[in-house]
């Protein structure tokens, strides 16, 4: 288990990887999420922090990739959630071409998705989770019928990230 700044319980000592009890991003609950691209962010987190700079670390996103029967699956997210918790499932299945998504929102985001076989465009979905990005009804009608795109980021978005004072003077989204 590690707190905010993947410290243990030892404040001398820092974790990150498979063993990391960290925060998942989305439901704030401690979990370990044993995949490679956590274990990259936790790392270069911790060791940011080992050197001193005191860098909360945002917490891992719950994903999976794998091929089942010869076609490509990804899952991102919160993909099966619970009844009355406010989510809203949007599911697409093409028998004809072989593929199916399934999209998660919540309060004007999107929260998680399932991808299989035509799963090229999974950055671009995984990006609008991660980074907790608005979804009003245009944006969730392309996501829906698999368009999603970086255009369809908030320009805040941009000065955030590339603009530390922006990012200071807008806060998050």
């Amino acid at each position: 288990m590690v707190n905010e700044f993947l410290q243990t319980s030892d404040p001398s000592v820092y974790a990150a990887g498979d063993l990391a009890e960290v925060r998942d991003m989305l439901t704030g609950e401690a979990m370990v999420i044993p995949i490679s691209p956590n274990a990259y962010s936790q790392k270069h987190d911790a060791g940011k922090n080992m050197a001193g700079a005191k860098v909360p670390y945002p917490g891992s996103l719950p994903m999976n990739s794998i091929a089942f029967f010869g076609l490509p699956t990804i899952s991102v997210g919160i993909v099966n959630p619970k009844d009355g918790q406010g989510f809203e499932v949007v599911k697409e299945l093409d028998e004809e071409n072989q593929t199916y998504r399934k999209l998660v929102f919540r309060k004007n985001k999107l929260v998680g998705y399932v991808l299989v076989s035509d799963v090229d465009l999974a950055g671009l979905y995984t990006g609008f989770v991660r980074f907790s990005l608005p979804v009003d009804e245009k944006i969730k009608e392309k996501l829906i019928h698999g368009e999603p795109s970086a255009l369809l980021w908030p320009d805040e978005f941009f000065s955030r990230q590339w603009n530390p004072a922006a990012a200071t003077a807008l806060g998050s989204i």
